[in-house]
């Protein structure tokens, strides 16, 4: 005898089913849940110290993250990482003397890395050291600052800052100027250096005298350490600037008699 089954057994057997397979679901979690995407480390900030500051010479690159993590960077251009670059440590200043591109990231275990922050610094041309009349003049691109010392400074390692045009006093034989530009935001130039050589008194020969309306011009002759050149002379003034054709002498002026 075949015993017929209710249709309401068998939906209560299904919803046992059903409530069973729910329940395995909520408690087998999801891989989002058990690893939830990691948040990206912010960027550091890097910043070229003042022209004024200075280890040894050289400028002063600074890094900086608000948060608590390793910083690497590069010197060259190159992507940093664990394995390409240099940890940045504040106790040991990064130290550059020409141009440079540098790049950072900031990476902690557990956190995204952070995007590459990067700057480009130019070096500043030298300054030009000209002597002009008896006179000490510096230039530089607009905008420098030039500072400079001289062989004549009780202290060559403190540096003046340029104003304007100067005389060279008290010396004798020979006076080097070194110089640099400097500017912020800018990697401070190379130095310029020039030797400047006081000229010892010529003795002067005038050889013909030509006269005019407005006084005479002589053709002189003078001997100086450097050779014999001749000049044309205006002699309204009365005045020979010695020269090695080149530079002028800084103070050697003689009357012509």
């Amino acid at each position: 005898m075949i015993r017929k089954v209710q249709p309401i057994a068998i939906l209560c057997f299904l919803l046992v089913i059903i409530v069973s397979l729910i329940d395995c679901t909520l408690d087998s979690p999801t891989e989002q849940e058990i690893q939830p995407a990691p948040r990206q480390l912010l960027p550091p900030e890097i910043y070229l110290e003042n022209y004024d500051v200075l280890i040894d010479g050289y400028n002063v690159i600074s890094l900086n993250s608000y948060e608590d993590c390793d910083i690497y960077f590069t010197l060259d251009g190159s992507v940093p990482s664990k394995n390409n670059g240099f940890l940045y440590n504040p106790e040991n200043p990064i130290t550059v003397d020409s141009e440079v591109i540098i790049n950072v990231i900031a990476i902690k275990e557990g956190m995204k890395d952070s995007t590459i922050s990067s700057k480009h610094y130019y070096q500043l041309q030298a300054p030009v050291i000209t002597l002009f009349k008896d006179k000490i003049i510096m230039d530089a691109s607009d905008g420098c600052s030039i500072f400079y010392t001289s062989t004549l400074s009780s202290n060559p390692s403190t540096l003046h800052k340029y104003t304007s045009s100067f005389s060279p006093k008290g010396f004798s034989g020979e006076v080097t100027y070194i110089a640099i530009a400097c500017k912020n935001g800018y990697i401070n130039s190379l130095p310029c250096a020039n030797t400047y050589e006081k000229l010892k008194p010529p003795t002067v020969t005038v050889l013909n005298v030509y006269a005019h309306s407005s006084g005479s011009t002589r053709l002189v002759r003078f001997n100086c350490d450097k050779g014999n050149i001749q000049y044309t002379y205006d002699g309204l003034n009365g005045y020979l600037i010695a020269t090695d054709g080149e530079e002028e002498s800084f103070t050697n002026i003689h009357s012509l008699t």
